[in-house]
């Protein structure tokens, strides 16, 4: 047969109670951990990289409950607020209503005849029929009476 090379081939066969590390790995993470088997020295072998797998629902969940717990305090600090606010609101009301009361009660008496009277006496001097007018004046001091 001129032409054409004659080519051997030979297969490996495995033994069929290979240890793990041993046997062929199938997929992408597997060729890697096998280019990193075929690097190490016979009779060493590396650990095993663990894989931390997220778990999305619980990872979800987690986000959801740190949200509400975050609502839930932000509502009961804005309620305390509002109590604050509520308590000086009505303590305010109670100012203004015993103020209120006051000015009814002056208003009541000075529509009276008592203020009127007292008003005409301290104002304008008079007296009424039968009372002794009793008015007291300071004496001059010397100083003054050197000026006049």
């Amino acid at each position: 047969m001129r032409g054409r090379s004659a080519r051997a081939t030979t297969i490996r066969m495995l033994p069929a109670a290979a240890p793990a590390s041993r046997r062929p790995a199938t997929g992408a993470a597997g060729r890697a951990a096998g280019a990193a088997e075929n690097l190490a020295p016979l009779g060493r072998t590396r650990p095993a990289r663990r894989r931390v797998r997220v778990r999305w629902g619980r990872l979800a969940a987690f986000v959801l409950g740190v949200y509400l717990a975050a609502g839930l305090v932000m509502q009961q600090v804005a309620f305390w607020q509002a109590q604050r606010e509520l308590r000086a609101l009505e303590a305010e009301a109670e100012r203004v209503a015993a103020e209120n009361r006051a000015l009814r009660e002056r208003i009541q008496f000075a529509r009276g005849e008592e203020y009127i009277h007292a008003a005409a006496r301290e104002r304008l001097g008079l007296v009424r029929p039968g009372e002794t007018v009793i008015q007291l004046v300071d004496p001059a001091t010397p100083a003054e009476t050197e000026k006049e």
